[in-house]
């Protein structure tokens, strides 16, 4: 990924506090840092796809309950 795109990335994220497991963040903590990313972009880039395909089947499931 090219530098102009992860620059990109930051500028438009809106950044929260959230608790998560110590030893998750350990362990993301660690992973970061040998990628050269703050933790919040690692944790965002690994929750993204999983948290938009759970939305989808969310809005799917509304979807056919609001069509009974």
């Amino acid at each position: 990924m090219s530098s102009m795109v992860i620059e990109m990335a930051r500028t438009k994220r809106n950044d929260v506090a959230v608790k998560v497991d110590a030893d998750i963040v350990r362990k993301a903590k660690t992973i970061a840092a040998y990628r050269g990313i703050p933790l919040a972009e690692y944790l965002s880039e690994k929750l993204r796809k999983f948290v938009d395909h759970e939305f989808t089947m969310f809005g799917k499931e509304l979807a056919k309950k609001k069509d009974q």
